[in-house]
């Protein structure tokens, strides 16, 4: 009876192993032509992986839940566009929350493009070990909740009437939406914010920042409230990076390591940004330029959020000086 038992419960085991649905490895090129196709491919699904051969390759619209892996110099340099702006990687938010959970790693992303991630409405996507050339934002994260953004590297970055920055996390266009527990960590962002020559034009006959013009941040946390409803950013994680820019006009476009912005307390004394934890980043090379090595807009943000440790930083341990254990803690 015993022997019995013990072969029910393993043909039992059997039969709930081939349930399981096994994730497959396709390649770009081989199987697929470009990574579009294999995203479209009705034989790929979500969990699986696309890895990305040496070369040249164009972007894709996500619309699954894939991991899009780069072999050896795999470079994007083409992809979707937005508006007059070319991204590499754009996450339709005509489908929120399709491509949940996609992991993009291991690329480089050409100079050419302009906005190589972008994403509204997509959670817990993983971006770690890319690099990129000159974007006008590298990262870009509206309203999404859950990203790991890690080991990436950017070496230098572009204005266009707007942007300038590495890595993007905001709310807007909905009430009520959120861009929390996102983990920015470990990254470098180094370089120069290259202003072009008409919008330099544009801003010379305007006062200095801050009265006109706009910060260019490595990294930044945002609520933008300017035209549209936003919503809170909390238990974000901005850990380890090491962030050095300078600008070609800081007159009107002032650098900054980390910039943290709500416009919600600016403008409305409701706080969108809270309990987020700004600790242990190099902005060391923020120091001696034109430039702010950690910005907050405005400056109550150090009495709602935790931002300590940071090399460089302009006051030592500024805002609560926690224990170190604390900032690390999801």
């Amino acid at each position: 009876m015993k022997k019995l038992l013990i072969f029910c419960v393993a043909v039992g085991f059997v039969f709930a192993l081939g349930n399981i649905a096994v994730a497959e490895e396709w390649n770009v090129p081989g199987d697929f032509a470009t990574i579009q196709d294999a995203i479209d491919s009705d034989d790929v699904l979500d969990g699986d992986t696309i890895l990305v051969d040496p070369g040249n390759h164009a972007g894709a619209l996500v619309t699954k839940a894939v991991e899009i892996k780069g072999q050896g110099r795999a470079v994007i340099n083409e992809g979707p566009m937005l508006s007059s702006y070319m991204t590499g990687f754009l996450f339709p938010w005509s489908d929120p929350g399709a491509a949940n959970g996609t992991t993009i790693s291991h690329l480089s992303f050409d100079e050419i493009l302009d906005l190589p991630i972008y994403s509204r409405f997509t959670d817990d996507v993983t971006v770690d070990h890319c690099t990129f050339t000159s974007p006008m934002q590298g990262i870009t994260n509206w309203n999404g909740n859950g990203w790991d953004i890690s080991h990436n590297v950017i070496n230098g970055l572009k204005t266009m009437n707007g942007g300038g920055i590495g890595i993007f996390v905001g709310t807007r266009l909905l009430s009520g939406s959120t861009a929390n527990n996102n983990l920015i960590a470990h990254n470098t962002i180094t370089g120069r914010v290259v202003v072009p020559d008409y919008e330099i034009a544009q801003y010379i006959v305007q006062p200095e920042y801050p009265d006109a013009g706009y910060s260019v941040p490595g990294i930044t946390l945002m609520s933008d409230r300017r035209k549209d409803p936003a919503g809170v950013i909390v238990g974000n994680r901005i850990l380890k990076n090491k962030i050095a820019i300078s600008s070609n006009n800081p007159r009107n476009h002032w650098p900054c390591g980390i910039g943290l912005s709500d416009l919600g307390l600016r403008n409305l004394d409701v706080a969108d940004l809270l309990d987020n934890k700004v600790g242990f980043n190099d902005v060391r090379g923020m120091l001696g330029i034109e430039g702010t090595p950690i910005a907050l807009v405005p400056d109550e943000l150090d009495e709602s959020n935790i931002i300590s440790r940071n090399l460089g930083d302009d006051i030592p341990n500024r805002g609560h000086g926690v224990n170190p254990q604390v900032l690390f803690v999801e």
